[in-house]
């Protein structure tokens, strides 16, 4: 009985369609990214995805981690600004990374 009521209260509150989206968007980021190091870098394939793999997975660990400590001793607002800018050098690492390939097909690579 109290795990349907707390599905309900999950539903209600619209946590769910929050979740539902955001994996949706970002969900396609991981398999992107290492189709396009796998494309940018043919001939080491295997070595490239996996940097790229495990600084992804160190992201992950780390992350939450430093956005805590960050909290702790300055605030909240200064760990949110720390998620924002992490997110804009995502979004420019793959700009960068496009470009690259964009270069580099008009080269004949």
């Amino acid at each position: 009985m109290g795990i349907m009521r707390d599905a309900r209260n999950f539903e209600q509150d619209g946590y769910f369609a929050q979740t539902l989206i955001a994996t949706s968007l970002f969900g396609q980021i991981i398999p992107t990214m290492l189709a396009w190091t796998s494309r940018l870098f043919p001939s080491t394939k295997g070595f490239a995805t996996g940097v790229v793999y495990g600084s992804g997975f160190l992201g992950v660990v780390f992350a939450p981690w430093f956005t805590g400590v960050v909290a702790r001793f300055f605030s909240l607002s200064a760990s949110i600004l720390y998620l924002a800018m992490s997110s804009l050098a995502v979004a420019l690492s793959v700009l960068l990374m496009r470009l690259n390939m964009n270069v580099l097909s008009k080269r004949g690579w």
